[in-house]
């Protein structure tokens, strides 16, 4: 079953990204539809998000199944 954005809690999912090689693909999935859905987020969280996903793009975290 798929978790609303509104029951998503994100905090968690940045706190265990802090300095990692990958991400779990649910994990990626999970903050861009944070993103997409218009979720509430502070302006770090929102900071912290965009950083992950330039370090994807740059290849300096792998997207991984877990």
């Amino acid at each position: 079953m798929a978790t609303k954005a509104t029951e998503f809690d994100l905090q968690p999912v940045l706190d265990r990204l802090d300095g990692v090689e990958a991400i779990a693909r649910q994990d990626y999935l999970s903050l861009a539809n944070c993103l997409l859905c218009d979720f509430r987020m502070t302006d770090d969280q929102r900071r912290q998000i965009a950083r992950v996903f330039d370090l994807v793009q740059l290849g300096r975290i792998r997207i991984v199944h877990p």
